[in-house]
């Protein structure tokens, strides 16, 4: 709830049980990420088994639990990232290839592991200079859910390309409350444990400083 309170006062209809398999840190990990990968996937890309789907930026929250929920599904997943140990850690969790989007090839590259696949979805948060490519990987009639723009100011470009594979653009952002219950449901079904890289105690100022240069 983002409150550091000892007590709080809420509507019920706010508050959903947390699936028994999460520690308390996965599951104060869950809720922000967790509905933003669900809407996006699931409403806005209606990703289902056996799909190919391009998710980018791997390495984030939100990026990390959107492949988490599609390996879940049987969905074949691969990733983009600026560094390999990052695209290797996407590999451990279930994708099954990626290509650094810095790499002038990176479009061959996605191609050559697609191996005569296109991908039905790509699930985007960066808006970068990859973006303005994606056509060139993605099926006729594709869908791609975009839902942040941290890689470029510009905001991202529907190209010719996308037009003439009638690939629909989708803009997504965080979800319903319906969508809220459905995620927890899927998150308890299929024990999905959200990646948590580190926590803080914040009960002293020198926690709090280290969390702030943490997130620096």
């Amino acid at each position: 709830l983002g409150t550091l309170a000892e007590a709080i006062n809420i509507d019920r209809k706010e508050v959903f049980p947390c699936p028994e398999h999460l520690s308390t840190a996965k599951a104060a990990a869950l809720p922000l990420v967790g509905l933003t990968a669900y809407r996006a996937l699931f409403s806005k890309c209606e990703v289902k088994k056996g799909d190919y789907v391009l998710v980018t930026g791997i390495g984030g929250g939100a990026v990390l639990t959107e492949l988490q929920f599609a390996v879940s599904v049987g969905v074949h997943v691969y990733v983009t990232s600026s560094k390999p140990e990052k695209i290797e850690f996407a590999k451990k969790l279930g994708a099954e290839g990626g290509v650094k989007y810095k790499d002038p090839n990176e479009i061959d590259d996605s191609q050559r592991q697609l191996n005569g696949h296109r991908a039905d979805a790509v699930v985007d948060g960066s808006g970068g200079a990859l973006f303005d490519k994606l056509a060139k990987v993605m099926g006729k009639g594709g869908i791609t859910a975009q839902y942040g723009n941290t890689g470029s100011p510009r905001g991202v470009l529907y190209t010719i390309d996308f037009l003439y594979n009638n690939i629909e653009l989708k803009g997504s952002t965080m979800g319903s409350r319906h969508e809220f219950r459905e995620m927890v449901d899927f998150v308890d079904k299929y024990k999905v444990k959200p990646v948590v890289s580190t926590s803080f105690k914040v009960h002293t100022q020198e926690n709090v400083e280290t969390y702030i240069y943490f997130l620096a």
